[in-house]
């Protein structure tokens, strides 16, 4: 009856199990990528349905990371319970803010309008999500980015204002600096958090190679962060002359 009560794990387990969690939240990565594209493999989605699986995929990937490092902890102090045990609760311990900062920030990214190019409100201070790390996130406000931890977000709360903004049509230059198609741009711009979705984005073939972009963003200020994104997509990118425009 005791054999019951005794769990015993080996470090090759561990290992093994390491290995496992680790190429299922890289298949679960790149599937995230893949719908970005508007695509899985050679199969073509709608993009209604690619939404819904992204949006699906995100949240598998958001509770499976902190699942993983549970399970991996576990076996861990399993091997050995009361030297493992111990080394666990000093890590915690010497942790234990970023743990919390941690946690919380699984919590709040469960919502699905945590997203970036959201307008966020808390403490007095309103800025536009700029990016999500995995202890805080940063609000670009006019005198830059400001980061905040996701405790104090959950301690002091936080208001997402929706409503009209204004918006900026921007038009841009593009060039291709790898062989990806027109086609796999299309569908990376349609997943671009910055743009608005009132507006599809326009690309026009130009004379000397490449293409004009007419890009509608969300808000002026994340022009930046659509630059560097298009060109981590391998493309150059120059702005042109912008109309203003108010949604």
């Amino acid at each position: 009856m005791n054999d019951l009560f005794t769990i015993a794990f080996t470090w090759w387990q561990l290992f093994k199990a390491a290995g496992w969690l680790v190429l299922v939240y890289f298949l679960l990565r790149r599937l995230v990528r893949w719908l970005a594209y508007g695509r899985v493999g050679r199969l073509q989605l709608d993009s209604r349905w690619r939404r819904r699986l992204q949006a699906t995929a995100r949240l598998v990937l958001t509770l499976f990371e902190p699942a993983a490092v549970f399970l991996l902890a576990g076996i861990f102090i399993f091997i050995n319970p009361a030297l493992h045990g111990l080394i666990a609760l000093l890590v915690l311990a010497a942790g234990f803010s970023s743990l919390r900062n941690y946690i919380n920030g699984r919590i709040l990214l469960l919502n699905s309008s945590m997203t970036t190019a959201n307008r966020l409100e808390t403490r007095g201070e309103t800025g536009l999500i700029a990016r999500r790390g995995r202890l805080g996130l940063y609000l670009r406000k006019e005198e830059g980015l400001r980061y905040i931890p996701y405790t104090p977000l959950v301690e002091q709360g936080y208001t997402l204002i929706s409503g009209e903004d204004v918006g900026r049509l921007f038009h841009m230059r593009l060039h291709s600096s790898t062989d990806m198609t027109i086609q796999r741009l299309r569908g990376l711009l349609a997943s671009a958090p910055y743009l608005d979705d009132k507006q599809a984005p326009e690309l026009q073939p130009l004379p000397g190679g490449g293409y004009q972009a007419s890009l509608l963003l969300r808000h002026e200020s994340y022009l930046p962060d659509l630059i560097q994104l298009i060109r981590e997509w391998g493309w150059t990118c120059e702005p042109l002359n912008a109309d203003s425009w108010k949604s």
